[in-house]
């Protein structure tokens, strides 16, 4: 868990983490798997959720889900991950008619279908409920559980039953 105030970098670290920034000072290198990553990304197996939920406003749910599926992956899959974050009933509601939690529940879904071993999340529960909260809580506990890993910015406290470590960033101060 990386913490912060506004403006503390948790936003930019995660960025430079899933490899769409670099890091203007320093280097990041670590081992992933059998992938080593030297100031950049491994190829596959990072998991994207930042603050837009990477859907398109004009299709449904399912539509939408269909377009990340990948070569081994079909509408069972799809119709899996809905339940998941419990949007069965609503999966042929174009998304432009779905509150900002259902839409977040649906970036999620997005999340999952691609069965990523490492998760970068931006405020996963953005616009969620007590229960999406829980919901955010369970889907960490599945991912760790299952040999996942996950990098997450949030004010919120999350509190997953799996180990936890957390790092608190410092906004730089002006001189």
């Amino acid at each position: 868990m990386v913490r912060g105030t506004n403006g503390s970098g948790k936003t930019s670290l995660l960025r430079v983490l899933a490899g769409f920034n670099r890091a203007e000072t320093g280097s990041l290198s670590f081992r992933f798997g059998s992938e080593d990553w030297s100031n950049g990304p491994a190829q596959f197996g990072v998991g994207w959720l930042g603050h837009q939920n990477g859907l398109s406003e004009e299709l449904n749910p399912v539509e939408n889900l269909r377009f990340w599926l990948n070569s081994n992956q079909d509408q069972a899959d799809v119709e899996r991950v809905l339940a998941q974050v419990d949007m069965t009933d609503l999966q042929l509601q174009p998304v432009h008619t779905l509150s900002a939690g259902q839409r977040r529940r649906l970036g999620l879904a997005r999340l999952l279908l691609g069965n990523h071993s490492l998760w970068l999340i931006d405020e996963p529960g953005a616009n969620l409920d007590k229960n999406g909260s829980a919901l955010v809580e369970a889907l960490l506990e599945q991912h760790i559980k299952s040999a996942g890993c996950a990098i997450i910015a949030s004010h919120e406290k999350l509190q997953p039953n799996v180990p936890t470590s957390y790092i608190t960033l410092q906004a730089a101060s002006a001189s």
